[in-house]
């Protein structure tokens, strides 16, 4: 989370000194917004246990289906990702 969150401040910092549409940030903020829902289930419902976990619904059913498929394989996928949206970035600016 630690690396995410700075990461995702380079990106964002990077976006504002560049100029870049606002629909770029709206976008970036709707692809991460799962893991908002993710970190407060995991810190206040399951570590701190200060709310008893619920059910999960049908979205978050999905989204932990997926996690629980992540292999260490599923670097390289995400290292192509992070190339191919660097280039596209990089072209945009």
């Amino acid at each position: 989370i630690t690396i995410d969150g700075i990461l995702l401040a380079i990106v964002f910092g990077f976006g504002f000194v560049h100029g870049l549409p606002w629909y770029v940030f709206a976008s970036m903020l709707a692809a991460i917004s799962p893991d908002f829902v993710w970190l407060y289930r995991f810190i206040f419902e399951e570590k701190l246990g200060k709310i008893k976990p619920g059910p999960l619904t049908g979205l978050n059913k999905f989204h932990s289906d997926i996690q629980t498929r992540e292999t260490p394989r599923g670097i390289w996928i995400e290292l192509f990702w992070l190339v191919s949206m660097s280039v596209v970035a990089i072209n945009l600016l």
